[in-house]
């Protein structure tokens, strides 16, 4: 990340929900541009609130719409925490999990859908040089990286652990 601070990014945190991510990216990136994309308006009003009361406004765009088509122009970084639970398995979730709403968690019958379809749209809105960072299951990373590897064939997709230390 040295020297990043100083050039301009474009980003695009798509599923903002609240804006919590784009919200912490415009404080940390001063020179970031960032796209807020959810398909809620509902979500997206309580996201504008946040970005005005954390003052950022000038530099976090809400946009509603399909995940990357509602981006106008292509983005160095694509932050997305989609839903990836399998359908079936929503039921099973810890009951404060399955106060969320359905369409933040269910990702279809693999958990894959959103996560197939923005990768598809990322080969046209991802820099050459971008980076797109998803959030998933660790038993659906092999078939996430062959998606990876089947999208964008020049690049290289790694793992990283989150603080519970699970893939």
């Amino acid at each position: 990340m040295m020297g990043m601070e100083s050039r301009e990014l474009t980003i695009a945190d798509v599923g903002t929900g609240r804006g919590a991510i784009a919200i912490n990216l415009a404080i940390h990136l001063p020179a970031a541009r960032i796209f807020a994309v959810d398909v809620s308006d509902a979500v997206l009003d309580v996201a504008a609130y946040n970005i005005r009361a954390h003052g950022v406004g000038d530099r976090v765009t809400l946009a509603i719409g399909d995940l990357l088509d509602a981006v106008p122009e292509p983005v160095d970084l694509v932050i997305a925490n989609l839903p990836y639970i399998p359908s079936d398995r929503i039921s099973t979730l810890q009951p404060e999990v399955q106060q969320e709403p359905v369409l933040a968690l269910d990702g279809g019958s693999d958990g894959l859908d959103f996560i197939r379809r923005i990768l598809i749209q990322a080969e046209d809105k991802l820099k050459p040089t971008g980076i797109i960072l998803l959030e998933m299951d660790p038993e659906q990373i092999p078939v996430v990286q062959g998606l990876v590897e089947h999208h964008f064939p020049e690049g290289t997709s790694s793992v990283e652990t989150d603080l519970a230390g699970m893939d």
